[in-house]
């Protein structure tokens, strides 16, 4: 016996043809949400240290796959780095930008050095190339933003060096500051039957009929 809330065709809630006639219409609609990604809330001295820990790490890696010194002292760099990076977040407000020029001066000691490496590489692996360029675009922001007080256009952000399609998402929900993850539009029947969906990559909060052809 169908459960509560079982529509069947003899129901007289039910809206399917009991004669052999055509179905009815659809009636759809479409509704927007984000698929949120596995990712930490990001600041600027948060992301600069995860690309630049990545970049120590890629480079060691290979270097002592290839036999090639000058990383053997990867772990004293990353604990470096990871000290400033902790003093900047403890950091009381009148002491801030003192920390934050000394963690840059770490992050550029460390790029300085990287970039001589990959000079010396036959062979550069995707990763070490997008650590490396992350690494060099935060130390860039965070002197503009931080040290510099200008303002970064939001084109320019990247919200996650892991998972760098994250999108910073404001749908105006009580409470939420922001979302991080990817819009997706959803399309269903009057059924409640989820027909179609599209991940927005290039952002916005698009209806189907501007993604799809219906």
């Amino acid at each position: 016996m169908p459960g509560p809330g079982y529509v069947t065709p003899e129901s007289p809630s039910s809206s399917l043809p009991t004669n052999g006639g055509p179905l009815p219409a659809l009636r759809c609609r479409s509704d927007s949400a984000v698929a949120r990604t596995n990712v930490e809330w990001p600041t600027d001295v948060r992301l600069l240290c995860d690309a630049l820990r990545s970049l120590v790490n890629e480079l060691y890696g290979h270097c002592k796959a290839i036999g090639m010194m000058g990383w053997r002292k990867a772990r004293w760099w990353v604990k470096r780095l990871t000290t400033a990076y902790r003093r900047c977040r403890k950091a009381r407000k009148n002491g801030f930008l003192d920390r934050v020029r000394q963690f840059l001066a770490v992050a550029r000691q460390i790029i300085t050095k990287a970039l001589g490496t990959v000079k010396t590489l036959e062979e550069v692996t995707d990763k070490m190339a997008w650590y490396l360029e992350a690494s060099e675009t935060r130390v860039d922001q965070v002197d503009r933003r931080l040290l510099k007080k200008e303002e970064i256009d939001h084109k320019e952000k990247i919200f996650s060096v892991f998972e760098p399609h994250t999108q910073w998402v404001r749908k105006g929900k009580a409470g939420v500051l922001a979302e991080l993850g990817i819009p997706v539009c959803v399309l269903e029947d009057q059924h409640q039957f989820i027909l179609m969906h599209h991940m927005q990559h290039d952002g916005g909060d698009k209806s189907f009929e501007s993604v799809c052809d219906l």
